[in-house]
């Protein structure tokens, strides 16, 4: 990997690191991805990314669509924000029964506060992914480990589309 995208990758001036089709694939077995709060103009995602036609912030408006939610949030500063935003919807969507499944892909920091305190103790499942992630448009795998974390009525469905894709927790 050149010095250039290994800088990139760990600074937070690149925040948009778009899923690769080896995420989604697993991720789409769950059933149509119905909305994606993150979404970027490269990204291959192809769920709603509107709201009644506008397109928002994802950290502001409600994600209670009664289906599957896919969140890859900018992995900057902002991240802690949409682990929050991430366990906030959740509950919402058990207290209400609607069926809503979020899940969630970011960087494996397992020492930090945040996975630690808001992610394991919060996620009915939580996936450690085996090798690193190729995002789209990066030339070399990322320089750090992946996670994805299951928020949901169904962990055993997320348990069993990543079934092979690495450690769950």
């Amino acid at each position: 990997m050149d010095e250039k995208t290994r800088k990139a990758m760990v600074s937070s001036k690149n925040e948009h690191w778009n899923t690769p089709e080896s995420v989604l694939l697993p991720l789409r077995s769950m059933g149509p991805v119905l909305l994606d709060p993150c979404s970027n103009s490269s990204s291959i995602v192809n769920a709603r990314t509107a709201y009644d036609g506008v397109t928002a912030d994802g950290l502001t408006l409600s994600w209670q669509c009664g289906g599957l939610v896919y969140v890859n949030p900018p992995y900057g500063r902002k991240l802690k924000l949409w682990v929050k935003k991430c366990v906030n919807e959740a509950a919402i969507a058990r207290e209400n029964n609607n069926n809503t499944e979020i899940v969630m892909l970011g960087p494996a920091r397992t020492d930090t506060q945040v996975f630690q305190s808001s992610i394991l103790p919060t996620a009915g499942s939580v996936l450690l992914w085996a090798g690193r992630i190729t995002f789209l448009g990066a030339k070399a795998p990322s320089v750090f480990p992946s996670f994805l974390a299951y928020w949901g009525p169904n962990p055993a469905k997320f348990k069993i589309a990543f079934l092979g894709k690495g450690w769950f927790i």
